[in-house]
C-alpha cells in the first residue's frame, strides 16, 4: 500500500493500526515519490534493517570477519569436543 506524507499525518493512528494487523508495510510518498517505507515489527524485512543496523550486532559482525580472515576459527568439530570436555 501507498500513502501521501499527508495523508499518513492526517491518519497516523489508523495507519499504525492496519500495518499490526496485516503485518505489512506502508510506502509514504512525497510528490508522487517513495521517499519512506513504515513497516510492521513483525516482518522478517524489519528484523533484518534492524539488526543490519543495530551497532552491537554490526561490531560483532566485524570482529568475527577479522577473526575468520586472521585464521582465529575452529571447526564445528573441534567446537563440540571442547564443549564436551
Amino acid at each position: 500500500m501507498a500513502m501521501s506524507v499527508r495523508d499518513v499525518k492526517n491518519r497516523f493512528t489508523e495507519v499504525l493500526r492496519s500495518i499490526e494487523a496485516s503485518k505489512s508495510g506502508v510506502v509514504v510518498t512525497r510528490r508522487g515519490r517513495p521517499t519512506a517505507l513504515i513497516l510492521s515489527l513483525d516482518t522478517p524485512e524489519a528484523e533484518d534493517y534492524v539488526l543490519s543496523h543495530a551497532p552491537e550486532f554490526l561490531g560483532s559482525l566485524r570482529e568475527a570477519e577479522d577473526d575468520r580472515r586472521l585464521g582465529r576459527t575452529v571447526t564445528l568439530e573441534e567446537y563440540r569436543a571442547a564443549s564436551r570436555a
